[in-house]
């Protein structure tokens, strides 16, 4: 299960969750319902580093753009903060501040055998 980039993120923390006991009890509850809730996943990215919070739509993401210390999980929501025109000046091969990257390489369900 190496490639997550198209699992369901819900299904994903609830995996991930699953792994760590301390945190089994405490967020034993339908993820989906909790999808508005930006209260509750900052606390669950507390306690994980296998995703982060977009910083425009506030939804949990596994996979998404970091641009200048900010998170974004989609083209629609980087459009939300930043031009084109913007987004290609910023995007050059020496600026470390814009790439696009996952953080599900932190998972216990990802490098799991």
């Amino acid at each position: 299960m190496k490639d997550l980039k198209n699992k369901d993120i819900y299904n994903f923390l609830k995996d991930e969750i699953a792994c760590h006991l301390e945190l089994k009890e405490q967020f034993n509850c339908d993820l989906k319902e909790q999808e508005d809730n930006e209260l509750f996943w900052e606390e669950l990215s507390e306690h994980l580093d296998c995703f982060t919070i977009c910083d425009v739509c506030h939804k949990p993401m596994i996979v998404g753009y970091c641009m200048d210390g900010s998170h974004y999980c989609s083209d629609d929501c980087v459009n939300q903060d930043y031009t084109e025109e913007e987004i290609e000046s910023l995007c050059t091969d020496d600026n470390d501040n814009c790439y696009y990257t996952n953080w599900y390489e932190n998972s216990i369900i990802y490098n799991q055998k």
